[in-house]
């Protein structure tokens, strides 16, 4: 009997939708699965994680939220031949996006068991933090931040957000090591990116794949007022065009110095303010069910 466990995060966007529990139910009864449900807290740790699934031994972890759940349970996948669903129920679901994971939950359900998986790159932040997606400092991170305090949740309160940052653009200086040369200059944002796109839909890296063994350090330069807001059209459009406001260096390892510090984010959880960033690729790391068909 297949064992899939469920990781079913209470606060992420606006819940677990009641349908989306039934459905779960009718697997194990419908199908004929093992289908256990633990539902996570602000207490769970990648430790408390991983020992959960040493004691259940599931074939695939499906992380139901948004992207800071599905990196929390990625961080205990590693080293483990588990399968890691992605059921998308945040107010960012970039990873999801890119890997074609429809946003409706119900079809994100369907789509575990039927799906196709694929090996993925991650990122090591400053030895510490695990990255599958997108991790940045400045401007985005900010928003973050704001969003992930204020009571406003959602598209809009995301949107709230984005705007009050229009009015700011704060840059800083920012310094990258690479292996072959150093490179300095001001930008309001630094990326790190794994993928090439955010949960918007907007394309921040276009040469971004996620299992080629390299990331992109995307410098977004001072832009005029009119940018940002072709930026925030993004959300609509699913595209960004413009490429003359950046600066992108594609890598395998990388430091980066910011004065003044700047703060930090990785797979949309706040860090807090940084002033050095270490980050390296961990090539092929993680088996994940997609929606790509298999060319």
């Amino acid at each position: 009997m297949e064992k899939i466990l469920f990781f079913l995060n209470p606060g992420a966007g606006s819940g677990i939708p009641p349908e989306l529990r039934s459905a779960i139910g009718e697997l194990s009864d419908r199908e004929g699965m093992d289908c256990p449900v633990h539902e996570l807290s602000t207490d769970d740790s990648p430790e408390q994680i991983g020992q959960l699934l040493d004691d259940l031994n599931p074939s695939i972890a499906v992380a139901a939220g948004g992207d800071g759940t599905v990196n929390l349970v990625a961080h205990s996948l590693m080293n483990r031949e588990i399968k890691l669903g992605i059921i998308p129920l945040g107010s960012a679901n970039g990873l999801a996006y890119q890997l074609k994971i429809p946003a409706d939950p119900m079809e994100a359900l369907h789509l575990v068991t039927t799906g196709n998986s694929r090996k993925i790159d991650m990122l090591r932040v400053n030895d510490r933090h695990l990255c599958l997606h997108m991790s940045d400092l400045g401007m985005n991170a900010r928003v973050i931040r704001r969003y992930d305090d204020a009571d406003a949740k959602g598209f809009y309160g995301y949107a709230r957000q984005y705007f009050r940052e229009l009015g700011m653009r704060s840059k800083f200086r920012y310094t990258i090591r690479t292996d072959d040369r150093i490179r300095s200059s001001k930008a309001v944002m630094v990326v790190l990116a794994n993928g090439s796109y955010y949960g918007t839909g907007a394309s921040i890296s276009p040469e971004g794949e996620l299992d080629d063994g390299w990331f992109e350090v995307v410098a977004i330069r001072s832009y005029p007022f009119w940018f940002l807001l072709y930026m925030f059209l993004s959300l609509f459009t699913r595209k960004i065009g413009q490429r003359s406001f950046s600066r992108i260096i594609r890598c395998r390892k990388v430091d980066i110095t910011v004065i003044p510090p700047q703060e930090l984010q990785v797979d949309g959880e706040p860090l807090g303010p940084h002033s050095q960033i270490s980050c390296k690729i961990i090539p092929e790391n993680i088996q994940i069910i997609t929606g790509i068909q298999d060319s």
